[in-house]
């Protein structure tokens, strides 16, 4: 028997919280294949690759991601909530600037890498710029696939995106390093492909390129200038970590806690990534609407979202670390040491975090600034206790890692505080 709508207020009704499910279930499937095929993958790229490179290449994709994340200004954000005739000019915009800062950081690297070989650091440069556009276009093309709740689209997306990367780094193995860049650079290269055909679907503003920038700049301002620094803040202590870790321990140790990353979170990152699309998308139509009253939702999204995080984490804690040096090889003995505290994370990675999309659609960029602050206080804590107590490798770790969850914690209540309100503009 339904729960009566009228009784319970902004109560999520069951065709409304049925089209979320639907979303979710055709998500976290194909998303859950991905994983799979990635996992399966795994094992042999590990015995392809020493402990050494994978440190070299994670750490080098935590700077990509940053300088990804800059290329986008954060326009995604604008996507979700444009009118239809802002909708071309916000991508060609998001393209231009994407390929702009892309572009700028492989001439950077270029020349910084120059006398390790012209011809070498040449193609490692381009490989960098390129994967930074296509990671930059990823997060546009699922806002894209969100905003029109095209969930079977975005599902083959997430689906071919891990699979392609981790056959690709497979095939590639005879380059190294360049190989594992170019697997990543075949995944990402999915989204391109579905933003440069909404290009073309929607109707041209009749302006030319430059002016079509400034317009979208002056209109959507917040994304790079407010949204933008706060979700850099936020950046820093989920990128960093094995940059800290490489400076501390060495590539070898940073490689291995990549690993343990790659094993203990693609699978709550990926579910985490499927039920925040099509919660976004039900968040930003009911916004839209008016009606920003969704204590409800957001609470019934949590209470959904906990009865999977916790035997995923529980899983994840008991089953995973016996397993690793069969699966892995004997290089890769410190990953199972690492996995038992990247489950907590997972856990509160689930439940906690896919709500954060509230701050962007009630444009509340001040509360999410706050959380921004208090994510990076944490991780700055964290990497001073580690250096004035000379903490080994686990236990910076585990410092690093329930600054995280201490992150997960006061954002979600902020996010709650927010969705509480009744606003009236």
């Amino acid at each position: 028997m339904f729960i009566k709508p009228e009784r319970f207020g902004s109560l999520c009704l069951p065709s409304q919280f049925l089209l979320i499910l639907r979303g979710t279930s055709s998500l976290f499937v194909a998303t859950s294949a991905g994983y799979l095929v990635s996992m399966a993958v795994t094992p042999a790229i590990t015995r392809l690759y020493n402990p050494e490179i994978f440190g070299r290449y994670a750490a080098t994709i935590a700077m990509i991601s940053i300088l990804a994340l800059i290329s986008s200004m954060k326009f995604d954000l604008a996507v979700l909530v444009a009118t239809e005739g802002d909708l071309r000019p916000l991508l060609r915009t998001s393209l231009v600037i994407a390929m702009t800062v892309s572009f700028a950081a492989s001439l950077v690297n270029a020349i910084a890498n120059w006398g390790s070989g012209a011809s070498s650091s040449v193609i490692y440069s381009l490989v960098v710029g390129l994967l930074i556009f296509v990671t930059a276009v990823s997060g546009l093309s699922d806002a894209l696939l969100t905003r029109r709740q095209h969930y079977a689209r975005l599902a083959k997306r997430k689906f071919a995106q891990p699979a392609v990367l981790s056959i690709g780094q497979l095939l590639l193995h005879g380059l190294q390093q360049l190989g594992l860049m170019l697997g990543a650079v075949l995944g990402r290269s999915i989204g391109l492909l579905i933003v440069l055909r909404s290009v073309r679907e929607y109707p041209p503003s009749g302006k030319k390129l430059g002016i079509d920038v400034v317009d979208v700049t002056k209109r959507y301002w917040k994304c790079p200038v407010v949204y933008l620094p706060s979700l850099l803040l936020k950046t820093i202590p989920l990128q960093f970590p094995v940059v800290v870790v490489s400076m501390r321990h060495g590539n070898s140790v940073a490689g291995q806690y990549s690993v343990a990353l790659v094993v203990a979170m693609a699978l709550p990152a990926l579910l985490t990534s499927s039920v925040t699309s099509p919660l976004s998308g039900e968040f930003a139509a009911r916004v839209r609407a008016s009606n920003f009253l969704q204590r409800s939702l957001y609470l019934q999204s949590t209470l959904g979202l906990l009865a999977l995080a916790v035997p995923i984490g529980l899983l994840l804690a008991v089953a995973l670390p016996p397993v690793v040096i069969p699966v892995f090889g004997s290089e890769w003995k410190q990953v199972r040491d690492f996995i038992p505290p990247l489950s907590l994370l997972a856990c509160t990675s689930i439940c906690l975090t896919p709500q954060g999309c509230v701050f962007a659609i009630y444009e509340r960029q001040i509360w999410y600034a706050i959380s921004s602050v208090i994510a990076v206080a944490g991780f700055v804590v964290a990497v001073a206790l580690a250096i004035s107590f000379s903490l080994s490798a686990i236990s910076l770790i585990m410092a690093i890692t329930f600054s995280h969850v201490i992150s997960h914690i006061a954002t979600w209540a902020m996010g709650l505080y927010i969705v509480s309100k009744n606003y009236t503009t």
